[in-house]
């Protein structure tokens, strides 16, 4: 199987956890590599992805607290 834009974008899918995000991330830096996408438009999806990362980490800590609270 050739990893042409489309299948590639075929095959994405939306990430649920940390794990499936980074790999998310990981094929997409890759098919915008490929795909000859700007340094700049690079950049900016690193830092989303990086505070992606961040407000997912935020939430789970927010998330334990509250059930410790509960508890």
């Amino acid at each position: 199987m050739s990893n042409t834009p489309n299948t590639l974008q075929r095959d994405l899918q939306t990430p649920r956890n940390p794990r499936q995000f980074r790999s998310f991330m990981i094929q997409t830096e890759h098919m915008m590599e490929s795909e000859g996408v700007g340094e700049l438009v690079m950049k900016t999806v690193r830092m989303l992805a990086k505070l992606s990362l961040q407000e997912q980490a935020m939430g789970a800590m927010v998330e334990h607290k509250a059930k410790q609270l509960r508890g």
